[in-house]
């Protein structure tokens, strides 16, 4: 433990190491957290490898028999959640060319030029990569 100076700020930190000063009511932790973690140690504790299989089977039994919620579960812990993505669009509803998105992008920065440069910078970049994949070969 470090030693202090005896000299603490307002918010009960010691001044030459920043460190909480012994006896500060905020560096006791989230009394919350603690508890949580005991009760999900006390679930651990209390499941076996034997439970876990069991619980597996009959969850793949009750997604075989056509159970959305069973299966929706199983899959998400075995393949992982699906990636949400967001589609950008016309008023119209009709897809938005990347020169249309760039410029919508860009007028938003209209005082920072360091920014507009990194942006221009990454749209060059996705630019390139969907040059490619179309096999274009710009870029």
């Amino acid at each position: 433990m470090s030693e202090t100076n005896g000299s603490m700020d307002g918010d009960g930190r010691d001044r030459m190491t920043g460190r909480f000063g012994a006896g500060n009511q905020i560096a006791r932790g989230n009394p919350v957290n603690r508890r949580m973690q005991e009760l999900r140690r006390s679930l651990l504790d209390c499941a076996t490898a034997d439970d876990i299989q069991d619980i597996y089977r009959s969850l793949m039994e009750s997604a075989r028999a056509g159970d959305t919620t069973a299966s929706r579960l199983l899959l998400e812990h075995l393949v992982g959640k699906p990636r949400e993505s967001i589609e950008l669009s016309g008023p119209d509803g009709s897809s938005l060319s990347l020169g249309m998105v760039v410029a919508a992008v860009m007028s938003a920065f209209p005082d920072d030029p360091a920014a507009r440069v990194r942006v221009a910078a990454a749209f060059k970049r996705v630019g390139r990569i969907e040059a490619e994949a179309n096999g274009d070969g710009m870029g």
